[in-house]
């Protein structure tokens, strides 16, 4: 009375066909979201007085940095009375905040609970402009978002691929693609350009604003530590990305060091 027992490799990760399931339900989602999306397209834009803006960029710090010049040259021209609503991730939240004191920072969380939340308060909300500064490539969830607002104006890239269509519809203020390798700091600047053209987008530098005394004392002891003048320059690493295409190892940033 023999028994046998065959076993088959299983390569494919529970995380996995998770995501795969995900992407389904979100294309078909949008397909038959796109035929209710009501479309006017709009050739230029005037922007009201005191208006309510709404910029997205729910995504990762360092994107965040780098949309900093942008975000500001965007308060800069919305004027003293605009009303400016900033959508960031987590980890963005604190520098957010300390980089833009007067606007309205809400968070992104990745929770079920926390993305309903998030996507109740735009629903709710009053924006004559929306800006998805995380809109190329194109993104369904910043996309959502950009709906759920109820704009007037909606600022974004243009999608090249797969949603290109869906792009078009979303965004009726829309920017071509840009071109590969352009800069995260450039690509923020056309977007505000599409709505301010006068907008200045020559700034190299990232102006701080005056830093609390905690971090201040934190700094001072640093550099104290290491014992270092005006003169020496300082690199800092920020090896934390969590997308394991682009992660590195510790061994290449000690070789990079």
């Amino acid at each position: 009375d023999s028994r046998f027992c065959i076993t088959f490799p299983l390569e494919v990760s529970l995380s996995s066909v998770t995501s795969l399931v995900e992407n389904h339900v979100k294309k078909i989602f949008w397909v038959l979201a796109a035929t209710r999306i009501k479309v006017w397209n709009l050739s230029s834009y005037r922007v009201p007085t005191d208006p309510s803006i709404l910029a997205l960029r729910p995504d990762r710090l360092g994107d965040f940095i780098l949309s900093t010049p942008a975000l500001r040259e965007l308060e800069k021209r919305a004027g003293p009375g605009a009303r400016l609503t900033i959508v960031s991730g987590e980890r963005n939240a604190d520098i957010a905040q300390f980089f833009f004191p007067k606007a309205r920072v809400l968070v992104f969380r990745k929770s079920i609970l926390g993305r309903l939340s998030l996507f109740a308060r735009l629903w709710s909300g009053r924006y004559d402009v929306t800006l998805d500064f995380h809109s190329y490539p194109f993104s369904t969830t910043s996309a959502l978002m950009t709906l759920l607002s109820g704009s007037t104006c909606r600022i974004g890239f243009l999608d090249g691929g797969g949603y290109k269509e869906l792009s078009r519809k979303v965004f009726n203020l829309a920017v071509p693609p840009p071109r590969e390798n352009l800069l995260e700091k450039d690509k923020s600047f056309l977007l505000v350009k599409k709505l301010f053209p006068q907008a200045l987008s020559s700034g190299k530098s990232f102006p701080v604003p005056v830093l609390p005394r905690e971090i201040q004392a934190r700094v001072e002891s640093f550099t104290q530590t290491m014992k270092l003048g005006k003169k020496d320059r300082v690199v800092g690493l920020h090896p934390t990305l969590q997308k394991e295409d682009n992660r590195w190892s510790q061994e290449r940033y000690v070789e990079l060091i």
